[in-house]
């Protein structure tokens, strides 16, 4: 499932065995844009500072303009049936 189209300033997670939602403290003062979840769990994060790889209540990577992103800003996210990670973001024209 892809979100898209909002900004949002922190996540919750409902944990439907405790029926209680829970704030993800590791996301806190990040405005997250879009994410998507993969076939290994991983939920990618879009936002304006890059793409975030979150499991497991961790950020566990982040890829950046350093790491070969054309923008930091990332307005989409898709996955693809062979486990790709579709990104949109702002490409510099030359």
């Amino acid at each position: 499932m892809e979100l898209r189209g909002w900004e949002a300033t922190g996540l919750i997670k409902y944990d439907a065995t405790k029926k209680v939602f829970k704030k993800v403290s590791a996301l806190s003062g990040i405005i997250l844009k879009t994410m998507v979840m993969d076939s290994k769990g991983i939920l990618w994060i879009g936002t304006g500072e890059g793409l975030i790889a979150f499991r497991n209540d961790s950020i566990i990577s982040t890829v950046t303009q350093d790491d070969g992103l054309p923008s930091n800003t990332i307005s989409l996210l898709t996955a693809g049936e062979d486990g790709s990670i579709y990104i949109g973001t702002r490409i510099p024209e030359n």
